[in-house]
């Protein structure tokens, strides 16, 4: 094993543990959103720079370059200092436009999921096992992804890049790595970086509870690039299959359209069906909505 793929995994072993997983996550969508991806079995990714909440790729990118602006003050110079300074001028460059990325929440038919996902009379909330949603995402790709809980609290956000900066200081300290693997080493964390950018969201967003699908592509690579042009704008988005082949595994469907709660879950019993998909729980929102 040479000494690039010991550093991938030297960076892997420095990865916190986040705690108890949730059985089953839950996707908001629009009437929109739901057709579509129950019949194509996909879910679509947005460019991380188009989010709806603009602060949250500055956010994420802030916190990074006070790790690496730290470390650079304290660290001794020589290789590790090399590597945190290749870091932090990749981070100044286009971080996140390579970045896509879909949402999910483990809230349950959860009021400020409803208003923030669906933006039309009817509302949709597609229920997935957890499991499953993991296993869609270490199938082979052409593209790096990640599935990942999304991070809240200040402390936890620390550890976890205090962690992987150690690990990668000292993975270069103890193999005495020469100034020529600064690229090399600088371009493998700058990645892991970047990916983490979406992982980092400001405390005051925590009852979202969100978990994300995480998708890096190359740079220049559009074979999986799509646009979206209904908000008045181009935004672009990639389409990440959930099943190849298969209806979409579907747990759970939960219905939100206040001036026509019958009509609406029979809508959405016809649209399974067309797809293939028997589900028996199908429901109307218990929560109290008014349009």
């Amino acid at each position: 094993m040479d000494l690039t793929e010991q550093f991938r995994l030297a960076l892997k072993a420095s990865r916190v543990d986040q705690g108890a997983r949730p059985g089953r996550l839950f996707h908001y969508t629009t009437a929109a959103g739901f057709e579509g991806i129950v019949s194509s079995a996909s879910i679509r990714a947005t460019n991380f720079s188009f989010m709806n909440d603009p602060l949250e790729l500055e956010y994420g990118r802030r916190l990074i370059h006070e790790h690496l602006t730290e470390r650079l003050a304290t660290s001794t110079g020589g290789v590790a200092g090399a590597l945190f300074r290749h870091c932090l001028e990749e981070l100044d460059r286009e971080s996140g436009s390579e970045i896509y990325v879909s949402c999910f929440s483990s809230s349950e038919d959860d009021l400020s999921q409803w208003r923030a996902y669906g933006n039309t009379s009817a509302r949709y909330a597609l229920g997935f096992e957890r499991r499953v949603i993991h296993a869609a995402t270490l199938r082979p790709r052409s593209y790096s992804v990640r599935f990942s809980r999304v991070v809240y609290e200040r402390g936890k956000q620390n550890e976890i890049l205090q962690k992987l900066l150690d690990g990668a200081e000292t993975f270069v300290k103890r193999q005495s790595a020469s100034e020529s693997a600064v690229p090399t080493f600088g371009d493998i964390l700058s990645l892991t970086l970047t990916r983490m950018l979406p992982t980092l969201k400001m405390p005051a967003f925590k009852p979202e509870a969100e978990w994300r699908i995480i998708i890096q592509m190359k740079p220049g690579d559009t074979s999986n690039l799509h646009f979206d042009t209904s908000r008045g704008i181009v935004r672009p988005f990639a389409v990440f299959p959930i099943s190849e082949g298969q209806p979409l595994p579907l747990a759970q469907v939960i219905v939100l359209w206040p001036s026509r709660p019958e009509a609406a879950v029979k809508a959405a019993r016809l649209v399974l069906l067309r797809a293939g998909i028997a589900l028996n729980d199908v429901r109307y929102s218990e929560v109290p909505f008014a349009e």
